[in-house]
């Protein structure tokens, strides 16, 4: 299996205690294709940098209106031919873009009807179909670069 090149959106705002872990569990990635984390960051006084070459961020000169607005801008600005949700406030296990791109071989999108939660520190809920499930996941999701480039009006 060819490796796609994977972009990692990572939207944030004032969240540097999470945007530090964030960063670190992509860093941690066991991916053997070429893959980036795109932060975008639209607190405006604030300015993040972090120098790695696979870690690209964005400050915004303004707001975003919307998240819709906000992760629209993160697929304008990821290089990748797989586009991924990698939220700051989220954990990923090592094998986790390897996972998704074997996961997503062959279609155009995905997007997990389960997820798992930490309920305590010793305790993991595995969470599937449910309300709870959809709404947790709803950022778990992943796109061939193509589709996400195509104006809404074409889907």
């Amino acid at each position: 299996m060819s490796l796609p090149f994977v972009s990692c959106q990572c939207l944030t705002f004032g969240s540097t205690d999470c945007l530090r872990e964030a960063i670190g569990f992509f860093l941690r990635q066991e991916y053997d294709g070429r893959k980036e984390l795109a932060i975008v960051n639209d607190l405006v006084d604030q300015h993040l940098r972090f120098d790695h070459p696979d870690v690209r961020i964005v400050n915004a000169d303004s707001r975003y209106a919307t998240l819709s607005d906000k992760r629209n801008a993160a697929v304008e600005y990821s290089r990748g031919d797989m586009i991924v949700c990698w939220d700051d406030d989220d954990s990923h296990l090592p094998g986790h873009l390897t996972s998704c791109a074997r996961y997503l071989e062959g279609y155009d999108y995905a997007r997990p009807d389960r997820c798992f939660v930490w309920v305590t520190d010793d305790r993991i809920e595995r969470i599937a179909g449910s309300f709870i499930a959809r709404q947790s996941c709803d950022c778990v999701g992943m796109v061939q670069r193509y589709l996400a480039d195509l104006p809404a009006a074409a889907l």
